[in-house]
């Protein structure tokens, strides 16, 4: 008995036709990628949790990450469910592409929850770092108000998406939410990079020292990685989406991804400050060690430039630990 190839499962949505092998392609790289940022997140928030001291984490970052945490597990399974039910339980059947089944109506209303609170959170460290300037102030209240706007708009999407059999059908409503879901989102990321990096950058340029310039140098780096991640994901999100026909979900697997890769960005920025402390604490104990064996052997030149950097570490820390504990007391 000769084998026979199975062709391509072509369909027509509208006028425009396309390749269910492709679809299925693109979705199922999105749910692998997805349990890999699950995977991953899960990693960090043991890092978190259990590693190190969170008596200097007010109790609402500590919810916000188990707020995450639990949302992005039901995501990572909502996504699991669309891809299961299309690639293996109606496969052979191409209009299973253009239903709900392969885009869950959850999958966004949950990642617009995730980035909300990473977007909130940034607000909060922008107003804490500069709470004595108006202009900083205002910044944050519009970052909050972007991100509340946004979280809106993907729980209408959500709404809309369960409500209707096809996802051709209340096109109009589908198409603005998604847009002021991503434009939302994107205006929100852009907002909160520029503030971030503008604020590490004046620092670093006020600042004499070394080490504190070297600290600085290693926060823009993160910073500049973190929310390229988000925002340059939530960019191209955006233009697949106002370049694909209508119906299209090419965007699908990159649309799967989003929420993982807010809660991994919240976490790993949460993390690195626990980082920056340790080494906070380390420039004075190691200036201590060194001016006990270089003070009968090295000049006092040699060694005076280390001690200001060893100071200006105690300072930065207690000044965090200053406005944490302010907050946690309000």
């Amino acid at each position: 008995m000769s084998e026979t190839l199975v062709p391509h499962l072509l369909f027509v949505i509208g006028s425009e036709i396309f390749n269910a092998e492709a679809y299925g392609c693109v979705q199922l790289i999105g749910t692998i990628i997805t349990w890999f940022l699950s995977g991953s997140l899960l990693v960090q928030c043991y890092d978190f949790f259990y590693t190190d001291n969170l008596d200097g984490d007010p109790i609402f970052i500590k919810i916000a990450v188990w707020v995450c945490l639990a949302v992005d597990q039901v995501r990572s399974m909502a996504v699991t469910s669309g891809a299961w039910q299309s690639l293996i339980v109606a496969w052979g059947n191409p209009t299973i592409f253009i239903g709900t089944s392969v885009f869950p109506f959850i999958t966004v209303p949950l990642t617009g929850i995730e980035s909300c609170i990473v977007q909130i959170f940034f607000a909060w460290r922008i107003w804490t770092l500069k709470r004595e300037f108006k202009i900083y102030r205002i910044i944050s209240g519009i970052i909050c108000l972007v991100a509340f706007m946004q979280l809106a708009a993907a729980i209408a999407r959500g709404v809309a998406c369960a409500q209707s059999g096809r996802l051709t059908s209340k096109q109009h409503f589908l198409d603005l939410s998604a847009e002021l879901w991503l434009w939302g989102t994107l205006i929100c990321d852009s907002i909160i990079v520029a503030t971030m990096i503008f604020l590490l950058v004046k620092a670093k340029l006020e600042s004499s020292f070394k080490s504190t310039k070297r600290l600085m140098d290693r926060l823009i780096i993160v910073t500049l990685e973190t929310g390229a991640v988000t925002l340059i994901t939530t960019l191209v999100q955006l233009i697949f989406y106002l370049r694909s026909p209508p119906s299209s979900l090419q965007q699908l697997g990159i649309m799967y991804i989003l929420g993982g890769l807010y809660s991994n960005v919240l976490l790993s920025v949460l993390n690195g400050r626990k980082r920056a402390r340790r080494r906070l604490a380390e420039p004075s104990q190691t200036f201590s060690i060194n001016f006990a064996q270089q003070s009968t052997t090295a000049p006092l030149s040699s060694i005076s430039e280390e001690a200001p950097s060893s100071e200006v570490a105690s300072k930065i820390q207690k000044d965090e630990e200053s406005h944490i504990k302010s907050e946690s007391s309000t």
